[in-house]
This record gives C-alpha cells, sequence and structure tokens, in this order.
C-alpha cells in the first residue's frame, strides 16, 4: 500500500501521510525541512526563518539587528541618540549636545559662549565666538583665549603677554606694559640698546655702530679703529696720528697736513717755499721769487752774462740808480733839492729820459713833478717849502727804445733830511 502516493511502499516511507517525505527528518513528517533564509536552521527551528542574521527576534524583532552602536547599553533600535553613549533621547539640544546648564542662564553649555559665565544676552563684542562676559580679550578676536602668562589677559590683548601683569600698567603709552619695558618713561623705546633710554639708536653710515658711539658717525667703520686714541675714528680723521688738532697759522688746515703750517696764505711750499707768494707778474710760467725778469716775460730764463738779470731785461731797460734829497736854508723858507740819476740795464747814464716824481708832504698831500734828464742822467726839482716833504718817489720814466723797469731800481722813493 502508498498511502500518501509518494511512490514509496507504506511499509517503508517513514512519513506513510507525507507525499514530500520518506523520513521525519529535523522538522518531522508533515513539515518541510526548508531553510528559507539560508542561515542553516530550518524554518521549523528559525524564530526568524526569512533573516538570515537572526533565528530569534531579540530585542529588536526579526529583520533589524541588535546593534547597539555607541555601546550605552540600549540597541540602536531603541535608542533615539544611537551614536551618542549619553543619550537615548534628544532631550533639549537634541544628540551629541548635553543638555547641562552649568551657569543657568537658559542656554545650555553646548550652545553657550559662556558655559561658565551667567550671561543670556550671549553678548560677543569682538565676533570670536566667546562671549564678552568671559572673553579675555573683549576688543581682539582671540577664539584661542590663550593667555600665557596666566595674568587673565589674552595674548593678543595682553602687553606683556609673557609677563604676569595683572593693572597692565603702561607709563609711557607705548604699549608695551611696564613690567617687560626696559625704558618705562621713553615711548620710543622698549629697551636701551646702544644709546640708552631717551636717545635713539641712530646709525646715520650703517655700519653697526651707533651714532652715539660711533667715532666715525657719518663714515662707515665698524672697527672702530683710532690710532691716536683722539675719539675721532682714522677713517674720518684728518689726522689720524695726531690727537692735537693745531692749527697755527689759523688757515683752517691743520698742522699735520699743512705743508706751511706757519704761512697763513699757504699749505704747500709751491715753487717759493712757505711765507713767500707763489707770484708770477709777467705770467712767463716762471715765479717772481726764482724769474730773472719778474716783470717782463721770458720763460726761457735766459741769462748770458751769468748776473741773475735775464737777458729780456738786462739791456734796453730804464732804472733808477740814485735819488738824492739836499736841504737849503734861508730866512724867507726853506728850499729843498732832490736829485734823481737814470741808468740803462748796464749801469749807463741815460740822457733825454722823461722822469715823473712827485714830492710827497705830511697828511697825503702829493706835487706832480716833471724833468728830463741831461748827459749824465739826471733829473732835478726844487721844493721852498715851510713844511718839511715827507718823501720823493720817482713814478715813471719812459724813452723810446726802453723800457722802465722798477723791479731793478736801486732806489723808488728817498726820504727828506
Amino acid at each position: 500500500m502508498d498511502s500518501d502516493s509518494d511512490g514509496t511502499a507504506d511499509c517503508h516511507d517513514g512519513c506513510p501521510f507525507d507525499a514530500d517525505k520518506v523520513a521525519p527528518g529535523v522538522c518531522g513528517c508533515g513539515t518541510p525541512d526548508v531553510d528559507s533564509d539560508s542561515d542553516g536552521t530550518p524554518d521549523c527551528h528559525d524564530g526568524c526563518p526569512l533573516d538570515a542574521d537572526k533565528v530569534a527576534p531579540g530585542i529588536c524583532g526579526c529583520g533589524t539587528p541588535d546593534v547597539d552602536s555607541d555601546s550605552d547599553g540600549t540597541p540602536d533600535c531603541a535608542d533615539e541618540c544611537p551614536f551618542d553613549p549619553l543619550k537615548t533621547a534628544p532631550g533639549l539640544n537634541g544628540c551629541g549636545k548635553s543638555d547641562t546648564d552649568a551657569d543657568a542662564d537658559g542656554i545650555a553649555d553646548a550652545d553657550d559662549n559662556c558655559p561658565y559665565e551667567h550671561n543670556p544676552d550671549q553678548a560677543d563684542g569682538d565676533g570670536d565666538g566667546v562671549g564678552t562676559a568671559c572673553d579675555n580679550c573683549r576688543t581682539a578676536p582671540n577664539a584661542d583665549q590663550i593667555d600665557t602668562d596666566w595674568d587673565g589677559y589674552g595674548d593678543v590683548c595682553d602687553n606683556c603677554p609673557l609677563v604676569e601683569n595683572t593693572g597692565q600698567g603702561d607709563a609711557d603709552g607705548d604699549g608695551t606694559g611696564d613690567v617687560c619695558d626696559g625704558c618705562q618713561d621713553d615711548p620710543r623705546k622698549t629697551a636701551p640698546g646702544q644709546c640708552g633710554c631717551n636717545r635713539a639708536d641712530t646709525d646715520t653710515d650703517e655700519d653697526g655702530v651707533a651714532d652715539c658711539h660711533d667715532n666715525c658717525p657719518t663714515t662707515p667703520n665698524a672697527d672702530q679703529l683710532d690710532a691716536d686714541s683722539d675719539d675721532v675714528g682714522d677713517v674720518c680723521d684728518i689726522c689720524p696720528l695726531d690727537p692735537s688738532y693745531v692749527d697755527s697759522d689759523g688757515d683752517g688746515t691743520l698742522d699735520c697736513v699743512d705743508g706751511c703750517p706757519n704761512d697763513t696764505f699757504k699749505t704747500e711750499p709751491g715753487a717759493c717755499g712757505c711765507r713767500t707768494p707763489d707770484v708770477d707778474s709777467d705770467g712767463d710760467g716762471a715765479m717772481d721769487c726764482v724769474d730773472n725778469c719778474p716783470e717782463m716775460a721770458n720763460p726761457d730764463q735766459a741769462d748770458g752774462d751769468g748776473d741773475g738779470v735775464g737777458d729780456a731785461c738786462s739791456g734796453p731797460v730804464l732804472l733808477v740808480r740814485d735819488i738824492t734829497i739836499a736841504v737849503r736854508a734861508s730866512k724867507k723858507t726853506t728850499v729843498y733839492g732832490a736829485q734823481v740819476q737814470i741808468v740803462d740795464g748796464w749801469g749807463k747814464p741815460v740822457n733825454n729820459a722823461l722822469v715823473r716824481a712827485a714830492w710827497k708832504l705830511p697828511g697825503g698831500v702829493t706835487v706832480a713833478l716833471i724833468d728830463i734828464t741831461d748827459g749824465k742822467g739826471r733829473a732835478s726839482w726844487t721844493l721852498p717849502a715851510a713844511v718839511k716833504p715827507v718823501e720823493l718817489c720817482v713814478t715813471d720814466v719812459t724813452k723810446s727804445g726802453l723800457l722802465y723797469a722798477p723791479w731793478l731800481n736801486v732806489e723808488t722813493c728817498d726820504s727828506a733830511p
């Protein structure tokens, strides 16, 4: 007999009334050994036959994992804040934010810009996210609130950020607190520098030495060498080896560099030496002091006879050899007589020469004279005068073909006896 018509006789069929089974299997006759979710547990024993991850509903039921993401003991399916271990419900501030209000100002700490300072208005004057009520720099943004010296003032607004100064005293108003200001009464400096407080460390020549100590403030000399120890550096010292700074002749040139230290008019000897001017009256390139014809140009300085007088002025010249003044007194008046002798370059008397002269009287009065020389080269004049003349002077001598050379005169003026 085959009761379930499954092709297996009842005597051999473990489930004679179940056409789908010939043995009870795991689930018994009449119940298929099906595993719908392929999790290895047949449906007849699987509390969640369609959930491959579960065989029992657990807390969250089939199809929902019993996961606890924040490990707070409440599975995500029952946790309204599955990622906040401190909360299972959003509360006042939502998940991830504490509902604590430490300063009782009605604003939870998580949203309070001063969580420990009662400030219901949440004022933030500098806009740095830190409320004015608890901001250590109320006018300077500093979200980090760093206060290195712990004096209650943030580093960005502390006038001594590394030295505690709760009073922020700044006597000179330079922005640097007194406790860290090396020049408390000098608003231009916070340290003495090279020159000290209240004195600028100016370094005009940029040599690293401030002008207040620089022995050459306008000439770079970092080494400050001063060979003569006169406080003037060698590079700008006119006399680097002489500290005396003497100017004996007062010409503005110090003796140490003056070639004529006792001659006001010269700083070098020149051609004529100190105390003798280097004058070239005739412009021939030879100074008068060495020119054998100082009033007549003779660049070659030729002197054929070796007498020290150049050929150019030793021949055809006129000069005064002698002036004589005599006095002849009478009852009526006193007569002064004067005689002049004119000779040529060889000492020979010159006749027919026009001689101009002048008596010089007291008080600056002059009497002009003129005469022609005789055969002995003599010109003469008389002066009846109640007042003694001072002197007689020859002013000019002329004759065709001859040059008057007063520089060769034996004498040009003579005083009355």
